[in-house]
């Protein structure tokens, strides 16, 4: 049985053509964009062979079926608190090793909270560590 979400999902990707759309999340205002992944000549639902998902607060990510995707959705504010603790405690990590961190673990783990890689010294990375910031340090 198909939910609202979903519903509303189909509505908005057939009407883009099968192109990415953006909604915007009630929880925080954040817009996601979700890219339906379709090589077929004529795109279709069934074809589609995964959802690409963009937002603002979370690192990419994708799910194989509509359904998925709504589900993501619906748990987007749990997600982003998830994320927020993570973030709480690579900070703590950063704040109780200092300069003797394993930098390659940290840059890691800064990957997979923000999907993407610090590219910052230990130095603003121990800044960061020790500000309220819930960004990327990459961006601090």
């Amino acid at each position: 049985m198909m939910t609202n979400t979903e519903r509303e999902l189909r509505r908005l990707i057939t009407e883009s053509g099968f192109k990415a759309i953006t909604v915007t999340m009630k929880c925080n205002g954040d817009n996601v964009s979700i890219e339906p992944c379709c090589y077929a000549e004529k795109p279709s639902f069934e074809a589609t062979e995964y959802y690409l998902i963009y937002s603002e607060s979370l690192p990419a990510t994708g799910r194989e079926t509509l359904d998925e995707v709504a589900r993501y959705l619906l748990k987007y504010a749990d997600y982003i608190k998830e994320n927020d603790d993570d973030i709480d405690v690579l900070k703590k990590h950063i704040r109780d090793y200092g300069e003797n961190s394993d930098w390659d673990f940290v840059s890691d783990w800064h990957k997979d909270l923000f999907g993407h890689r610090p590219h910052v010294g230990s130095e603003q990375l121990i800044a960061w560590a020790n500000s309220n910031s819930k960004g990327s340090a990459r961006f601090f």
